[in-house]
């Protein structure tokens, strides 16, 4: 281990409470995580350099306190890897049981006892003053879980349990010393460049940003604070490769990111220039455009960092940040997606990697357009795919129907409106809210089916609102809405004292209210010019009318 500073400097001006003073020396702790085991001396190696020293020259000299704590980790290592795992290295049964006959030897236990006092305190002393967060890292980087067995899930229970159970102990100090590790590790990064990082670094930063994102969700973090972490990560997200390892990494960031959009909308405008999310954009279309030319299949890194691209510059719009100075720019990006995703089949790799975020960033920058009333160009990106998908969806996918919910709510602030799309669409929507409503989503659905349920209302409610009068009446008066609407009533007036129920209606209530009345006074005008009709041929739908009027009642 490299020699550390006895002391810890004096916290500086971070709310976060860490010094970031050290980070330059943090950073070359860390950039050597996992090199002991490629450098560690044997067994005889390490007994035959300590047999080498004076002890009375090494108590005075901290010069050497170096090599006694290569030879102090060397042997604790090889114990370790002898008791846990029963073989060192690969190492062969022979070969361990004389390295560990060795270590036994009279006279090496003579050696290690006359040393006994000076070990203890440079153990003591590595974990003093900055040393503590090399320590932390150390610690994270030899957590069991392997990287393979780690791609886009998030949740705690592929997790080493110690991790979790260490993160709850005190979150608020964790998330302190994660932050000063993330400082540092992008400081690394930043060195390391245009080289990747080593595999043992890149595995500590990931247990690192998986840890700040769990800790996140355990404490409350004011916006100040919110916007020192974000910038962090916000800076690693467009710092690292594209590899396996770093496209894990990003999307732990992505998910920590969504966390508090008025701290991604500060950190944002401290940390990031106009032009940065350009350069990214141009480079993701570049490399897109040139695969697709020349006949190449998008490989899965790819795909992963372009929906990452997407989804980061979706964060950045909706938190209200500036897409770029060039506008064409994006709108081309989008162009290319779209088409190329269009080009696929509806199961093909494409559509399932990249398809939701898609969606979601064409919300975003639909929205993005129309808050700052920009004018969108003619024939939109995804216009035409997105209509064509509407007709065809399973009301069962609900990443997707919530991503198509976000679009059309966006789509349908601006006329003009295309009549028999407002059908499909509404009639879509009403299918996903009649299986919300019947609690027809199970496993892991039934959470995600809460989450999404004001989003399809939303939508449900645009449509009606935006619709044409003639499209309004059709789609208020199908049967099927009229089902939607009297499971709508069940959910306000019986007060289910089912969990999921007590949810939902917490969730959606103001929202059913609007879209019942919405539709009841649809009905009544229909009601009222039926009436007003005296050609005795509408006699019966006057009839079936007045009975959907009183169902609404």
């Amino acid at each position: 281990m490299a020699h550390c500073s006895d002391t810890e400097s004096e916290p500086g001006s971070s709310v976060s409470g860490w010094d970031t003073g050290d980070s330059l020396q943090m950073a070359t702790e860390l950039g050597h995580i996992g090199d002991g085991a490629a450098h560690m001396l044997t067994v005889p190696d390490a007994l035959d350099r300590l047999a080498g020293l004076d002890i009375c020259a090494v108590k005075q000299d901290e010069r050497l306190h170096e090599e006694v704590q290569q030879v102090s980790s060397a042997l604790l290592s090889f114990l370790d890897g002898a008791i846990t795992a029963g073989q060192v290295n690969g190492q062969n049964p022979e070969k361990l049981q004389e390295a560990l006959c060795m270590m036994l030897h009279a006279t090496s236990m003579t050696l290690l006892l006359d040393y006994r006092f000076l070990f203890r305190d440079l153990a003591a002393r590595s974990l003093e003053g900055s040393t503590s967060a090399i320590a932390t890292a150390t610690w994270l980087q030899h957590l069991d879980a392997p990287i393979s067995d780690i791609r886009v899930r998030h949740s705690v229970e592929w997790w080493d349990e110690a991790l979790v159970e260490t993160l709850q102990c005190d979150p608020t100090a964790a998330l302190s010393m994660l932050s000063r590790l993330l400082s540092s590790a992008m400081v690394q990064v930043k060195r390391s460049q245009p080289t990747t990082l080593d595999g043992p670094v890149l595995d500590m930063i990931l247990k690192v940003c998986w840890s700040i994102k769990h800790v996140l969700q355990l404490v409350h973090v004011d916006v100040t604070t919110f916007s020192t972490l974000y910038g962090l990560m916000y800076t690693m997200f467009m710092a690292l490769e594209d590899e396996e390892t770093e496209l894990a990494i990003k999307d732990l960031l992505i998910e920590g990111l969504s966390f508090s959009t008025n701290g991604l909308q500060q950190a944002l405008d401290d940390v990031c220039d106009p032009q940065s999310d350009c350069a990214r954009t141009l480079e993701r279309s570049q490399l897109l455009n040139a695969t697709l030319s020349s006949g190449e299949v998008v490989r899965m890194l790819d795909m992963r960092s372009i929906r990452q691209t997407l989804q980061i510059l979706t964060l950045a719009w909706t938190a209200g940040r500036r897409p770029c100075a060039l506008r064409g720019l994006v709108q081309q990006f989008l162009t290319i997606v779209v088409d190329w995703v269009d080009s696929e089949w509806l199961e093909s790799e494409a559509w399932i990697v990249v398809r939701d975020a898609m969606i979601v960033a064409l919300a975003a920058w639909k929205g993005y357009t129309n808050a700052t009333a920009s004018p969108v160009p003619a024939g939109t990106a995804g216009e035409k795919l997105v209509g064509e998908l509407i007709e065809d969806a399973d009301p069962l996918e609900l990443p997707l129907a919530a991503a198509l919910a976000q679009y059309f709510c966006e789509t349908m602030k601006h006329p003009p409106y295309n009549a028999l799309a407002l059908s499909e669409a509404f009639n879509y929507f009403r299918d996903v809210a009649l299986l919300i409503l019947n609690h027809e989503y199970g496993g892991t659905d039934e959470p995600l089916s809460l989450l999404v349920a004001p989003a399809i209302f939303r939508a449900l409610i645009a449509n009606v609102q935006y619709a044409p009068p003639a499209t309004r009446n059709y789609i208020t008066s199908s049967p099927w809405t009229l089902c939607l609407v009297m499971h709508m009533k069940r959910l306000e007036d019986e007060g289910q004292s089912e969990e999921y129920y007590q949810i939902l209606r917490e969730q959606v209530y103001p929202l059913i209210k609007i879209l019942g009345h919405i539709v009841g006074c649809v009905l009544q005008r229909l009601s009222a010019s039926l009436m007003s009709c005296t050609c005795g041929s509408c006699s019966c739908p006057k009839q079936r009318l007045q009975a959907r009027l009183r169902m609404c009642r």
